[in-house]
């Protein structure tokens, strides 16, 4: 039989919401291996023991972050679906980007109610553009991986901004004749703005979605 931890009653007056905006700090100045239970309680100035009070591991402080920043998304209900959505999706992204620990979370940093409140808008905002059931679906699931996929280049770019020109240099050094043909024009086209490209993929999605036919049951 497991032993309760002891409560800590001496620190009455921390919040769940103080807890949740040191643990940010730390996450914000340390990065995820050196955000601790210990570091919040001595940032906040009281022992360890007074966090369980609200959060019981590192799993329990990331999902407290990770609600916190989600209540701070918001969108213009008076703008038309599609922007509301490009919206949402934007501000996931660059969540994603500058916190890639809460892409890579357990289940309590992805299945809380602030989760469940942003998932619901979404798919809200898809069924308003006026997709059937079945490619809500679709378009949510690729979504996801768009939203996930385009965190990690946001954030890359973030570090390396000669990332991009670097990588090209590689595959120009390995590439062969007809190859180097190809990347020649490829280069000769316009250069696209990454947040464009961004809304472009949205976009073809949701056109991709809208064509689904529902598959015949066998």
């Amino acid at each position: 039989m497991t032993t309760p931890r002891a409560r800590d009653t001496r620190h009455k007056g921390l919040t769940k919401a103080m807890v949740a905006g040191v643990a940010e700090d730390v996450l914000n100045d340390s990065g995820v291996e050196r955000l601790s239970m210990r570091q919040v309680a001595m940032r906040l100035g009281v022992s360890p023991t007074a966090l369980y009070n609200h959060v019981e591991s590192k799993e329990d402080l990331l999902a407290l972050i990770a609600d916190s920043l989600r209540a701070r998304i918001s969108v213009d209900d008076s703008e038309p679906a599609r922007n509301q959505l490009l919206s949402l999706l934007r501000q996931l992204r660059d969540l994603g980007a500058r916190h890639p620990a809460l892409l890579n979370g357990g289940a309590a940093v992805n299945t809380s109610q602030q989760a469940a409140e942003v998932a619901l808008l979404e798919l809200r905002l898809l069924h308003e553009l006026g997709l059937k059931p079945h490619q809500v679906r679709v378009a949510y699931q690729q979504l996801v991986m768009l939203v996930t996929g385009a965190a990690v280049v946001w954030r890359a770019r973030a570090q390396a901004p000669d990332l991009p020109d670097l990588l090209r240099d590689r595959i120009r050094a390995v590439a062969s004749t007809s190859d180097i043909r190809r990347l020649d024009a490829l280069d000769a086209l316009p250069s696209m703005d990454p947040d464009a490209a961004f809304e472009r993929a949205v976009d073809q999605i949701l056109q991709a979605a809208a064509r689904y036919v529902k598959p015949r049951p066998q």
